[in-house]
């Protein structure tokens, strides 16, 4: 069998496999619980509610930078509160009086489930020259070789992101977004960051 044969056969699985990773898109839904203000608050504080410090601190600062990037005031909660002691209420108004932020974002996780699969890798073609007689010269044979096997873990994900005003104390908003299975936890979290600040814009409640 011709190289180039096999060659762009194995790059076509690689690209169907990759078309349906790609295929099961990020759902996203929203709920308003009041009127919606005539004009964006001015500064988010994002809040990331969660035991693990080091994934809070990272959802809060790429959903803080992107509300940067689009031209608002925004800050990660956990920049601005005391993270020896539990995350709560008098803790978050510390850090919005801290900010003078008049909106609150604030992120929980809802659902999370995790598969373990066992994966292969991708086959790669070994090319041998035959040396039968001095006329095999241009002669060669194939061979695919097999990919190892390793574990692969996925996580899919639901939470929910409520918004509060600061100036009345009341809840504005609500966003829910589901992640369907992504190899790393910076993956998922970089994901729900983009779409909700898609979805904070789309409602006029930031830049």
């Amino acid at each position: 069998m011709p190289a180039k044969f096999i060659a762009r056969f194995l790059l076509g699985l690689s690209a169907l496999a990759m078309l349906a990773a790609c295929a099961a898109p990020t759902r996203v839904g929203s709920t308003w619980h009041a009127t919606a203000p005539a004009e964006p608050p001015a500064g988010i504080l994002v809040v990331g509610v969660g035991r693990d410090l080091t994934n809070r601190r990272t959802f809060e600062d790429l959903l803080a930078g992107r509300l940067r990037e689009a031209g608002n005031e925004a800050w990660a909660s956990s920049r601005h509160t005391d993270n020896a002691v539990p995350l709560d209420r008098e803790s978050v108004a510390a850090a919005v009086t801290a900010t003078g932020a008049q909106l609150v974002v604030v992120a929980r996780l809802e659902h999370q489930q995790i598969e373990l699969t066992e994966a292969v890798g991708r086959d790669s073609i070994k090319v041998e020259r035959r040396r039968d007689t001095p006329l095999d010269f241009f002669r060669y044979d194939y061979k695919v070789l097999e990919g190892s096997s390793y574990v692969s873990t996925e996580a899919s994900v639901a939470l929910a992101a409520d918004v509060y005003g600061v100036a009345d104390a009341r809840l504005l908003y609500t966003i829910d977004v589901v992640i369907p299975p992504r190899e790393t936890r910076y993956e998922i979290m970089d994901e729900a960051a983009r779409a909700i600040e898609k979805r904070l814009r789309r409602a006029g409640l930031v830049r």
